[in-house]
């Protein structure tokens, strides 16, 4: 960290050294440095390291405004218009990253709401022509990624953090194509047909094709004779080291081997066999999505771990009823 913070006064100090060298307002200089040296001490304890993105969202406020000003100096640029809405945006944004366990799908979700109101003003103020349309596009984006967040707590709505990156891209594309290409389109009804129903059509087998991928529950139900006891325990006690490698791990094939060779060994038919152990053979984990926060992935991995402890106790109990 020591060192990380001398090449911080270094870079600073040379920025610092240039600026004033070559006649720009130096006045930022201090509090980048102060907020860069912060987000580096933060990190000592766990307890502060929890809030460092609030700490580097600063840094980069602090970073965007001397850029400005640099600028400035050559486009008349103001950008004390700007400041308030784009420090809340930075700020409320990077509250997705901080690490407070429990709240933090609530804590994300009101961050983003946040960041999308201040990220609508900040962009409308741009001057452009569709700035206010792509303001509308950010709001959306952003309100969409605070629904995905929040309502995947819940268990049976955990599909939508695997959809989000689907859904997000789908909007975008289609705003994109609704607000710049299609207009030029307006002259050609055939070609903007053609391109209304490609883009309907391409949406439309996407998700049917994300819907196959759901993971099935499946739920297997048996009467049979119950093993003796003895038995009973001699699989139970063979099992528990391939047992933490598909709980911890998600390996199936070693519980599958000891499971098969001492049914067999109990003198289990094949059919009955095959009974026990689909559970285990059609399951699969849920899938770890690539757009997702990193305490989402962490959420999914204990589930996943949950979700096949689960379906191990199910194939035990239906041991112990055979």
């Amino acid at each position: 960290m020591l060192k990380r913070i001398a090449i911080i006064i270094l870079a600073i100090l040379l920025i610092y050294i240039s600026l004033d060298r070559l006649g720009f307002e130096t006045d930022i200089v201090p509090f980048l440095f102060i907020s860069a040296v912060a987000y580096e001490v933060m990190g000592i304890k766990r307890i502060t390291e929890r809030f460092r993105p609030v700490a580097l969202a600063i840094v980069v406020f602090f970073g965007i405004k001397l850029i400005f000003e640099v600028i400035g100096k050559f486009v008349p640029f103001d950008f004390r218009r700007f400041e308030t809405d784009l420090l809340i945006f930075l700020i409320s944004i990077s509250t997705a990253w901080i690490r407070l366990e429990r709240f933090q799908p609530f804590i994300t979700s009101i961050g983003l709401l946040i960041s999308a109101y201040f990220g609508f003003s900040l962009i409308s103020k741009i001057p452009f022509e569709k700035s206010h349309e792509i303001g509308i596009l950010l709001v959306i984006v952003l309100i969409l990624i605070a629904l995905t967040t929040i309502l995947p707590v819940y268990k049976k709505l955990e599909f939508l953090v695997d959809w989000r990156g689907f859904i997000i891209s789908a909007v975008i594309v289609i705003f994109v194509y609704c607000l710049f290409i299609r207009p030029i389109l307006v002259n050609r009804p055939g070609l903007m047909n053609l391109f209304d129903w490609l883009i309907v059509l391409t949406v439309f087998l996407k998700s049917i094709s994300k819907l196959r991928m759901e993971v099935v529950e499946v739920e297997v139900i048996g009467k049979h004779e119950r093993l003796s006891d003895v038995k009973r325990d001699e699989i139970v006690d063979t099992i528990e080291k391939a047992r933490m490698e598909f709980v911890e791990r998600g390996n199936k094939s070693p519980i599958i081997a000891v499971l098969v060779k001492n049914l067999l060994d109990a003198g289990y038919g094949l059919d009955d066999i095959i009974k026990i152990i689909t559970p285990i053979v059609r399951y699969e984990d849920r899938r770890i999505p690539k757009f997702a926060f990193y305490w989402e992935k962490e959420m999914m991995r204990r589930r996943n771990r949950e979700r096949r402890e689960t379906v191990l106790n199910e194939v035990l109990e239906m041991l112990e009823r055979r």
